[in-house]
This record gives structure tokens, sequence and C-alpha cells, in this order.
């Protein structure tokens, strides 16, 4: 198979099997911390989407592959290949999706070298000229799918859109709204929204299970997310999520963990005050009291069922949501089979968290006790 084909249709198959939650594959020891944060960062949002479209998933693979992503080729590993990254938006039909990619190399020339490879035509395509970014580009059209790739420094960028009913004007657009975001990573000017220092502060989990989504979550998503407008969310200013499945074959439980900066220490403080009010409206969350993270200014926590697992009777799943200054912690364990267990790990990898965020290279993962459901 083509290089492209299976960077491209490895993450489209992982993404395919996610179930949307509250959180935006590959390994997230598989690509430095820089490197996940720039390609993140290069990343199209909401905000930049036609209208009606909705993140569907994003995901990382890195130079190994992954069990779910397969092997990278030898081939694209020897050009100098650092890492790849994808995000996936659906318009509210689900006739069109958007999107869009960047890969990292190890400098400019490796990554137009990285271009030759992955866009050597194939049957049934045809490629046309594209000016964007400041190395080769061009567009490809196959089937329902018009796709536009091109360098920019040391990243092969691109946005693909597949459907029956494809405006290439949007395509074209997005091009040149993906060009400037890539342009502004490249000189070390992370876009609105984004924070190249937020992946780093946040635990490595994929030691527990594998780890199917980890990004960027804008404030705008997380509101469309909840069914939300005007809430305590809307001064998020930057949000680093993960999601790892602990059971076999993406079967719970499940661990997220999000860390997120606001505009102020007031507005971080109304996010835990309204905590149980930020929730889709099939999840109820119920208060549990003594729940403590040290070094926290305030601290919450919630116990529900979670609709990711299938059970709907008893609480299988805790929240717990704590402030430092103008940061927000948000870690839940969802689809264990023991109410102690799951809290446990719960206040375990919020205090664990929070440490992580205070102090740089304090990012121990502490041992936790997961039954499954």
């Amino acid at each position: 198979m083509h290089p492209r084909r299976i960077l491209r249709g490895t993450v489209l198959v992982l993404l395919a099997s996610l179930t949307m939650f509250a959180v935006a594959g590959g390994s997230h020891a598989q690509v430095a911390d820089d490197t996940r944060a720039a390609l993140a960062a290069i990343a199209l949002t909401a905000a930049e989407m036609p209208s009606g479209y909705e993140l569907v998933g994003e995901a990382f693979v890195g130079p190994d592959g992954g069990p779910i992503a397969g092997e990278v080729p030898a081939v694209l590993t020897d050009a100098g290949f650092l890492g790849a990254y994808m995000s996936v938006y659906e318009n509210a039909d689900g006739t069109v999706t958007i999107t869009s990619y960047a890969s990292a190399w190890t400098d400019a020339d490796a990554a137009e070298t990285a271009f030759a490879l992955l866009e050597t035509e194939d049957a049934g395509e045809t490629d046309e000229s594209l000016d964007a970014g400041d190395g080769p580009a061009e567009l490809t059209v196959v089937g329902e799918t018009m796709d536009a790739t091109f360098v920019v420094d040391r990243f092969v960028v691109g946005v693909a859109a597949t459907g029956s009913d494809i405006d290439r004007d949007d395509v074209m657009a997005l091009v040149t709204l993906l060009e400037s975001r890539a342009n502004a990573v490249a000189d070390g000017q992370f876009p609105a929204g984004t924070d190249a220092a937020l992946p780093a502060s946040v635990l490595d989990t994929s030691a527990l299970g594998t780890q199917v989504r980890a990004g960027y979550l804008s404030a705008t998503e997380s509101e469309q997310l909840y069914g939300l407008t005007g809430s305590a969310l809307g001064g998020m200013q930057a949000s680093w999520v993960s999601l790892v499945t602990v059971g076999d074959g993406g079967e719970p439980p499940y661990v997220a963990i999000a860390a997120s900066n606001f505009e102020s220490a007031d507005n971080a403080a109304r996010v835990v005050d309204q905590a149980e009010d930020l929730v889709p409206l099939t999840v109820d969350l119920q208060p549990v009291e003594g729940i403590t993270v040290e070094d926290a200014d305030t601290a919450r926590g919630f116990q529900y069922s979670s609709t990711m697992s299938g059970t709907t009777d008893t609480p299988d799943s805790v929240r717990v949501v704590a402030q430092v200054g103008d940061q927000v912690v948000v870690v839940d364990v969802q689809g264990a089979t023991s109410a102690e267990e799951v809290q446990a790990a719960a206040v375990s990898l919020a205090n664990a968290q929070v440490a992580c965020m205070m102090e740089e290279g304090n990012c121990e993962l502490p041992e936790v006790t997961l039954g499954g459901a």
C-alpha cells in the first residue's frame, strides 16, 4: 500500500471506531511533546470550519505506528518522519467530512522529500497545481475526495474533504486558514486556542492502556459538545485533552484527563462551581463528599453512569474537577466495576495531574487499579 494511504487510512479507521464523549491514536510517548504541541496547533478548529460542522475526533500516529495505526513504512521513518496528526469534522447530516492533517519531519529538506514520497499519483487520481506553503504543493481529486497538500518549513500539511457535496471554494478557504496556522507554528507563534506548554503538563496515561484521542479542544468545541452557549467554558483560552481505553478492543474502563487555561482565576473557579451543569444532558452527575486534591484552590467530585460503558442503573464512573489559579483539571475514570477503585483512581490521578501542572517534570503516573465493566 502507498505510504500516504497507510498514514491517512489507519488514522481514519481509528477515528471511525471512537465514541464522542467529554474529550477530544497512536501513543503519547511516540511523539515528542514539542512535536505533539506543534502538530495539534496546526490542525483546523471548529471556528474555521464551514457552518454546521462539528468535531468527530483527532489522533496522532508516531514513528513506531502503534496497536491501532499499525507499522509506519520504513521509507518514511528513514526520511525523517517524527509524527503525524489528523483532526476530523463532519457536517450535520453526515454527508461530508473535512480532515486537516500535519506531519512533522526532521527539517525542511526532509519535508520536501516526504512530499515527493507521499504525493506520488495513484491510478484514478487527478493532480492540480496549488499556490500554498513555501515548498511543493498540489491539489488531488479522486472520486468524492478533494485533497490539498503542501509544505511549510518542516511540516507537510493538508486538508481533505470527502463526500457527495463538496464545495471547492470552501476547501480553498480552508487551505488559506491552514497555511496561516502552519506558518505561525513554524515561526514559534502558536495560534489562539492553543498553548505550546500544555501537552507537556498533562500526564502520560498511555501506560494504562491505548491512547485513542489527544489534542486541543477550543471553547467553541467544548460548548458545542455540551449543547451550551455563554457558559463559564467560554472563558477557556486553551485546553489539552486525552482519552485512554484500558479494556481490550476499546472496551471500558476509560481514563480521560483535561488541563485547561482560563482568562482568570475567577473564571476557572466558576467552572468548578458549575461542574454538574457542564455535561451532556444524558449524564447526571451526583456530588461525592470528601474529595480533596492537594495544592488545588477548589476541588469537587462526582459519580455517574457512563454513557460509554452501557451501564445506566448504578454509577460506574467518577469525575474530579480541580482549580489551581487560572487552570482547571478534569479527570474522568469511567466504566469500572468497583465504586471504591474508580473513586480512588480518579482522586489519585487528579492529585498527580495538579502536581504535573505545577512543577515541570513532576509528572509521574501513579499506580491505580481499574476493574473492567
